[in-house]
């Protein structure tokens, strides 16, 4: 049975930390759509760890180095099929639909997942490749995760870390994070739906 979190940024890192010091369980979905703030988290606590090798699959397209920089990583170049350093982490890039090779590797990142998961068929393709990963610990990222498509991966994960930003007056890459909640709860709202966590 998956456990759910629901935390604000600072205890969903420790909360984490926690997941990757520990040899069980090996799977976790950080969900929130505030996506550069999770991949942050993601990589600072897999800095204070000895898991140093990973495979990052890429789910979808686009400019792969644009999303570390979003997420404050600036000196990241990286493309689908190369090999860089992040904060210290050696990290291979691949594609989603392509066979993942993470057998030696401490730990698989699937990132982002989110649109994937409105087809079928592209859903099935991320699921199965989570289940297959043999990398010590498996870590998915949604973004702009405010429906319930990331619901379809709880049979196939141990823990969900929901990071929540209502009501937490910080800034991430110049934006309040408590207004990007709320303008989304809003915007929600107004189509008659609300968040699914």
């Amino acid at each position: 049975m998956v456990k759910i979190y629901k935390d604000k940024p600072n205890n969903s890192y420790k909360k984490l930390k926690e997941f990757l010091h520990d040899n069980n369980p090996n799977k976790i979905l950080i969900r929130g759509f505030c996506w550069d703030l999770n991949l942050s988290i993601v990589l600072k606590a897999l800095k204070q760890t000895s898991l140093n090798k990973g495979l990052l699959t890429c789910v979808g397209s686009g400019n792969v180095s644009k999303l570390f920089h979003r997420a404050g990583f600036e000196d990241v170049n990286a493309s689908i099929g190369g090999y860089t350093i992040v904060n210290g982490l050696s990290i291979n890039f691949d594609k989603y639909n392509e066979v993942h090779n993470d057998r030696h590797k401490d730990f698989h990142i699937f990132f982002p997942v989110e649109n994937m998961l409105l087809d079928k068929k592209e859903a099935n393709i991320v699921i199965d490749a989570i289940n297959k990963s043999h990398a010590q610990k498996t870590i998915v990222i949604t973004t702009s995760d405010f429906y319930r498509q990331p619901e379809e991966l709880y049979p196939y994960i141990d823990i969900v870390q929901i990071v929540d930003i209502s009501n937490y007056n910080k800034t991430f890459n110049d934006r309040k994070l408590s207004q990007i909640q709320k303008n989304v709860e809003l915007n929600l709202k107004a189509r008659g739906e609300e968040l699914p966590y």
